[in-house]
């Protein structure tokens, strides 16, 4: 590369100034530079970044291809996230990896590689206990496909709320945005896809449905001969049942997504769904390892309306608990249209 040294000489017109540029084994190049308002398509002086701060990057870092992603919030669990060749993001959990939430993947990563930073607060910090950098509220590490790592650090300003943030081990600290901090997903909740449960449709042998001031409903599948019966306010309804309605409801139950995780102490979903307005329960065989029968696993969704029915708030429990139920302390939000379909009538 080569050196270009650019001499700035007076005024020689009252809007332009003479520029010597000089590279080396090159003849002198003499030009004029306005001063300010150029014409559209041309550079003027006062568009040139001459401080060190206007010529670095202006993002957290750059990233090589990773294989590997490790969230550490100071007081919470380490979220373990692995990417293989042909294969999406996946967030590590008690019973193995699955596939992790591709848009807090896309959050993370724009956070540190695309967000500009809002400030260059130092390159020579000696001591970062001034920044909470110290005892950092969040760690990110990164490790590409050649195995090399760096680990980002992120904590708020002991004497204010100023965001600071750094690669660990090097002296150069960033102020960071409220807006960038909130890409990062934290909590392990975050990071699970937008499926709320899981449900084999060959294992499900019965469907409850409980709704504020309508008849219970109690739907019984055999999956093997897709015959479909039904108990309305504990009388026999089969003859009026759409099967098709039936099959149908099943295909969305066993497909149903949120539009957003609120976590286990959103306290607005809590105090909601103290008084459900509906509830699903998806009865569902087990088999023990023998191959003996087992009870039967039961999962409910607790659905509530806010006022004007433009809020669902829902969340899953699991009877018998185990690793399937893994996440479901989280509340989380259902899309109206959605919920439309979860109360279409099944009968003729």
């Amino acid at each position: 590369e080569e050196d270009i040294v650019l001499n700035v000489y007076p005024p020689t017109s009252e809007n332009a100034i003479t520029a010597l540029a000089t590279v080396s084994d090159r003849p002198d190049t003499v030009f004029h530079l306005p001063l300010s308002q150029a014409p559209t398509g041309i550079t003027d002086l006062s568009q040139l970044q001459t401080g060190v701060n206007d010529l670095r990057a202006k993002t957290m870092v750059s990233l090589n291809i990773l294989k590997n992603i490790i969230i550490r919030p100071r007081n919470g669990q380490d979220t373990l996230l692995k990417l293989e060749k042909k294969a999406p993001w996946q967030v590590f959990r008690s019973k193995g990896y699955e596939a992790a939430n591709e848009q807090a993947i896309f959050n993370l990563l724009q956070a540190v590689t695309r967000d500009k930073v809002q400030k260059f607060v130092t390159d020579a910090a000696n001591d970062l206990e001034p920044y909470g950098l110290n005892d950092p509220l969040l760690q990110i590490g990164f490790i590409d496909i050649n195995n090399e790592g760096m680990r980002i650090a992120i904590n708020r300003n002991p004497q204010g709320g100023n965001i600071y943030a750094h690669i660990v081990g090097q002296p150069n600290i960033w102020e960071i945005s409220n807006e960038t901090m909130g890409k990062i997903a934290i909590s392990p909740w975050q990071w699970r896809t937008q499926h709320v449960w899981h449900i084999p449709q060959i294992d499900v042998s019965q469907i409850d449905i409980e709704r504020k001031d309508k008849e219970p409903v109690q739907l019984n599948f055999d999956y093997f001969q897709d015959r479909w019966t039904a108990l309305k306010n504990n009388v026999n309804a089969s003859a009026d049942l759409n099967p098709d309605r039936a099959k149908n409801l099943l295909s969305i139950l066993e497909g149903l997504q949120t539009t957003k995780w609120l976590g286990p102490t959103q306290q607005l979903a809590a105090r909601a769904l103290s008084n459900p307005d509906t509830k699903i329960r998806i009865h569902i065989n087990r088999v023990a390892d023998d191959g003996t029968d087992l009870p039967p696993a039961v999962k409910t969704l607790s659905i509530a309306h806010t006022q004007g029915n433009l809020i669902y708030f829902a969340k899953i429990d699991t009877i018998p608990a185990g690793p399937d139920s893994e996440g479901e302390e989280s509340y989380f939000l259902l899309d109206p249209e959605d919920i439309q379909k979860l109360y279409v009538n099944l009968f003729q």
